[in-house]
């Protein structure tokens, strides 16, 4: 790992490794930063590139932080700015539904008639599937509580993922089927604007957001 990293430092464009890297690095798809984000190389660094030890001399192998996913996913909000419509760490209060077993949704959008329950996935994590699965159960629990309930708005239930291969989208779409989940690509623009869209329309039908309806 040490000899591929000193080889890439003398790198200078990613349309092709040198093959000195060998067979042991290859280059992934190219993924865009979103437009609105005004300073790309801190957000690059912040939460794609791994983090440096907090000692340079530290050499003792260590897990290196991971971004957490719901800052990341609040991120996205506040990217495309429709954050002031969605609840992070939503747990059902204000709706009656708080439930111990279900535990808490990462981020919800509240509207008049229908519920948006939202999972961020970061699919080049090396516990994507974790992720998925603790997803699932949530989902799934939820899903059985929101019934139980018998909540008067309609659940739906998203899956967003960030820098994820198009194999591993296919395969969460597969998997999260059993929950009845959307899986949505926001590397895929027309996936994104539909998903930031339907933020806004459904956080726009929540009366408490009358004040920002044009």
């Amino acid at each position: 790992m040490q000899g591929l990293l000193r080889g890439l430092e003398s790198v200078e464009q990613f349309d092709q490794l040198p093959f000195n890297l060998g067979p042991h690095a290859v280059l992934g798809g190219q993924l865009d930063v979103p437009e609105q984000v005004n300073d790309p190389l801190s957000w690059v660094t912040k939460f794609i590139l791994p983090q440096r030890p907090l000692a340079a001399d530290d050499m003792r192998e260590s897990a290196l932080p991971s971004p957490r996913r719901d800052s990341v996913g609040q991120l996205f909000f506040q990217t495309w700015r429709v954050e002031q419509f969605v609840e992070r760490r939503f747990k059902g209060e204000k709706l009656g539904l708080e439930d111990e077993y279900a535990g808490s949704i990462t981020h919800a959008v509240l509207g008049s008639g229908e519920l948006m329950l939202m999972e961020p996935v970061l699919g080049l994590r090396s516990d994507v599937w974790s992720q998925l699965e603790d997803i699932s159960k949530s989902f799934l629990a939820w899903e059985k509580l929101l019934e139980r309930k018998r909540a008067r708005r309609k659940p739906r239930f998203v899956a967003f993922m960030f820098s994820s291969p198009r194999a591993t989208v296919r395969e969460a779409k597969s998997f999260l089927g059993v929950a009845e989940a959307e899986v949505i690509d926001v590397e895929v623009p027309t996936e994104r604007d539909r998903f930031v869209s339907d933020i806004r329309r459904i956080g726009l039908t929540n009366p408490i957001h009358a004040h920002l309806r044009s």
